[in-house]
C-alpha cells in the first residue's frame, strides 16, 4: 500500500480440496488376507496476483475494488497400496494435471485490527479480509481417475472450454 495513493499490489496461493473416493478389495490367500486399498484426492491450486484500488477509511476500514490474473493447476492423485497380512508389498501413485490461465476481478472489505510498528519509520498491518471473485479461464481439460469394481482404474480427462468460478474467502492478510 502506498499512502496517501490507495493501490494495493499483491498475490494470493489457495489450496481447494474437491473430495475424492476410496475403494477397498479383499482375498483369502490361504490363512492371510491381502487388501488392496485404491484412494484418490481431487485438488485444485489456483495462482493470482491483483491489483487493487483500496482506500483507507477511518484508519481502519479499507473497501476495494480488484483486477486478477494468475492461472489455475488441477490435480487429481491415486494411491494404491497392497498388503499381506497387513503388510505393505506395493505402494503405487499415480497424477492427472492440467493447467489453465484466469483472469477476472473482485470486491472486499479489510478491517484492521493490529498496526505492527517497526523504529524509525517502518508499518504493518494485520487486517481480516472478506473478499468475493469471479474468475475466468482458459481452455484446459479436466482429470479424473475412476476405480472399477475388477480392480483396475481408468486415467481420463474432460475438456473444458471456459471454466470459471465464483469464490468467497475469509482470511487474514498483512501489509507491509
Amino acid at each position: 500500500t502506498w499512502d496517501p495513493l490507495p493501490i494495493v499490489v499483491g498475490g494470493d496461493v489457495g489450496v481447494t480440496f474437491f473430495g475424492g473416493g476410496s475403494k477397498k478389495f479383499t482375498a483369502n490367500v490361504g490363512p492371510f488376507r491381502d487388501t488392496l486399498d485404491y484412494s484418490t484426492t481431487n485438488i485444485h491450486i489456483p495462482v493470482t496476483a491483483h491489483a487493487r484500488f483500496q482506500p483507507n477509511l477511518f484508519t481502519w476500514v479499507h473497501p476495494y475494488v480488484e483486477g486478477v490474473a494468475g492461472f489455475l493447476l488441477v490435480s487429481t492423485t491415486l494411491d494404491i497400496d497392497r498388503r499381506h497380512h497387513g503388510d505393505v508389498i506395493d505402494n503405487k501413485t499415480e497424477m492427472a494435471g492440467s493447467a489453465a490461465w484466469l483472469y477476472g476481478g473482485g470486491v472486499g472489505m479489510m478491517v484492521k485490527f493490529a498496526d505492527l510498528i517497526q523504529l524509525p519509520n517502518g508499518l504493518t498491518r494485520v487486517l481480516a479480509d472478506v473478499r468475493f471473485r469471479y474468475l475466468r479461464g482458459s481452455s484446459m481439460r479436466s482429470p479424473s481417475i475412476k476405480i472399477n469394481d475388477d480392480q483396475s482404474y481408468v486415467v481420463s480427462s474432460t475438456p473444458v472450454p471456459d471454466p470459471s468460478m465464483i469464490s468467497f474467502n475469509i482470511g487474514i492478510a498483512v501489509q507491509f
